[in-house]
């Protein structure tokens, strides 16, 4: 049993079209291979790749940088270092206003005992003390009393000092010019002589008026210099001024080895990001990047080979997935290359042979003197051209589908309704003697209610059941009856809308029941006129019901007698729309279709 196309006694087209050679490069396609950037730098300096250690690395600087601008542990040292003068220099004050003073009464500050104390209170701590009288003028210092004494201080580490620090010289460097484009102060300079005037110090002239004052400085060699002047008093009269005076060296020392360690630290930390950014761009960009060359290669073929794409799916990620996604686009663009050079062969053999049929009959015409072969041969010609034009409605339909059935939304289409449609507008129409069609809805006793709603293209499943239709009554006799079912079943595991549609006529060869669905396939009953039919309405139905992501299917159906054909069952299932009205499948029969 064959489909609804016309029947066609010219030899069959040759079985394979892989002999047709492969089509020529458009020259548009040529074109924009010429246009397609070039991917010719190593996967690890790829811009992806590129992009992404920039971007690591910026933030990584950003965060140090904002750091060591915001770090507030050098302010917080220097204070507690000028706190703790404070206090000291307030002791010595003490000690001095008791004990350097003649007698109760006098107001003059001993030479003699101010520099005892000095040796006793000053000099064993790390700073400098200097005792001022009332006018100003210089009467003690600590430093000078320790003229002539043995000074000792610790040696650097043999390797260091004046040689070259190795590998951690550059970061000093590199740390000494961020300090002195973030952190350079504007202190005043910190200057000194001999027999030098208390006046000279803003914070002496304040303690002179009774008030403790602090102050910072800088010496000539950059270095901070933080001094306290306090009062001496004696029943609330200024005695004198005690200014006492150290280096803040130590803790610029002590900040500076803090942050060479946080900058080592995170000098490690860059070259571990690289290494890692490094990784992570040839872990994620050399596969994109074979996939893209692969992609290239697949357009710009001069000669269409069939291009593999890399299977990277044992990733178990969005690459993965990726690559999977390209190849099923792939096979889907080489199956779709394919049949088109084999639709363009089929079209070629089917329209060539009615045009050589015309051209044979016309070219016969011109030889023939009888009247009844002339009409013979115009009446041949008249049906050949009306076959060709069958042909091309047939073929340009088609060729058509593929892009409506892409273009044109699905909408929830309920089967009982649209299939009493199609049943009454046959019957209505139905020539006398034609067979007869009988429509069943056969709804579960247990679920009566349960729909028949699917996603369909109502147009294209209507030239579907047509064709079924039209299909069974070629091949019925007169008074035999057309059986069309439409019910739900579960299949494979899927809910899904069956419609089988059954005849009387004499079945289909068991070897064929996949052949008539190729397109061109013919073989028509004797009593159909020739050339009625294309041999394309049951490729299109397959293409149609697939598209939906349903089956169609033929088979034949038994008879009473072991072997018997009774005739032939087509059987078209599509799956239940979700959501729909008892779309559960709950209740439904199991078994076979």
């Amino acid at each position: 049993m064959i489909d609804d196309a016309g029947t066609s006694h010219e030899p069959q087209r040759p079985g394979s079209s892989s002999a047709i050679p492969p089509a020529p490069v458009p020259s548009s396609l040529a074109a924009l291979s010429a246009r397609l950037p070039g991917r010719s730098l190593p996967h690890v300096f790829s811009r992806l790749g590129a992009r992404v250690i920039t971007l690591n690395l910026f933030f990584i600087v950003v965060i140090i940088a904002v750091f060591l601008i915001t770090d507030k542990s050098r302010e917080q040292l220097v204070q507690g270092r000028i706190d703790a003068m404070q206090i000291q220099a307030e002791l010595i004050g003490r000690s001095f206003a008791s004990e350097t003073v003649v007698d109760e009464e006098s107001t003059d500050i001993m030479p003699e005992k101010a520099d005892r104390m000095m040796r006793i209170m000053v000099s064993p701590t790390d700073v400098r003390a200097r005792l001022y009288t009332q006018s100003g003028r210089l009467l003690s210092d600590s430093k000078l009393l320790g003229a002539g004494q043995v000074e000792s201080f610790d040696l650097a580490p043999i390797g260091q000092g004046d040689e070259d620090g190795g590998w951690f010289s550059p970061l000093e460097g590199v740390y000494d010019l961020w300090v002195k484009l973030f952190f350079s102060s504007n202190l005043p300079q910190y200057r000194e002589y001999a027999n030098q005037p208390g006046t000279d110090f803003e914070e002496v002239t304040r303690a002179l008026e009774g008030e403790t004052a602090t102050a910072r400085r800088q010496n000539s060699e950059g270095d901070l210099v933080v001094s306290v002047a306090v009062p001496i008093r004696r029943f609330k009269i200024v005695l004198g001024v005690l200014l006492v005076t150290a280096e803040g060296d130590d803790i610029d020392q002590m900040i500076r080895e803090s942050r060479l360690q946080t900058l080592t630290l995170v000098g490690y930390g860059l070259l571990g990001t690289v290494f890692l950014s490094l990784a992570f761009s040839v872990y994620i960009v050399r596969p994109i990047k074979r996939l893209a060359q692969t992609a290239d290669e697949a357009v710009t073929g001069t000669n269409f080979a069939r291009v593999e794409m890399p299977d990277f799916s044992i990733r178990n990620d969005e690459i993965g997935d990726l690559s999977l996604s390209f190849r099923r686009m792939i096979r889907a663009l080489y199956t779709r290359i394919e049949a088109i050079e084999s639709f363009a062969a089929d079209v070629a053999h089917e329209i060539k042979n009615p045009l050589t049929s015309i051209r044979s009959a016309v070219e016969t015409l011109e030889l023939v003197k009888d009247d009844a072969a002339k009409e013979k041969l115009l009446a041949l010609i008249v049906q050949d051209v009306g076959r060709l034009d069958r042909l091309i409605s047939d073929i340009s339909d088609a060729s058509r589908l593929d892009a409506e059935l892409v273009r044109e939304a699905t909408e929830p289409l309920d089967m009982a309704p649209f299939l009493e449609g199609l049943h009454q507008v046959y019957e209505a129409t139905r020539r006398e003697g034609a067979p007869h069609v009988k429509l069943t809805v056969a709804r579960d006793r247990d679920a009566p209610d349960r729909s028949f709603v699917v996603n369909g293209l109502e147009g294209r499943l209507g030239q579907v059941f047509r064709n079924l239709i039209n299909n069974a009554v070629s091949f019925s006799a007169a008074g035999d009856m057309i059986e069309v079912t439409l019910f739900r079943r579960l299949y494979q595991g899927q809910d899904v809308v069956c419609v089988v549609v059954e005849d009387m006529g004499p079945g289909i060869p068991e070897d064929n029941l996949e052949n008539i669905f190729e397109r061109f396939y013919t073989e028509r009953p004797e009593q159909d006129e020739f050339g009625t039919n294309s041999g394309l309405g049951l490729s299109i139905s397959r293409q149609i019901v697939e598209m939906l992501d349903g089956k169609i299917w033929a088979e034949n159906r038994a008879g009473t007698v072991d072997g018997e054909i009774a005739g032939a069952r087509f059987v078209v299932i599509l799956p239940v729309r979700k959501g729909s009205e008892g779309a559960s499948g709950k209740g439904s029969r199991g078994g076979r279709i």
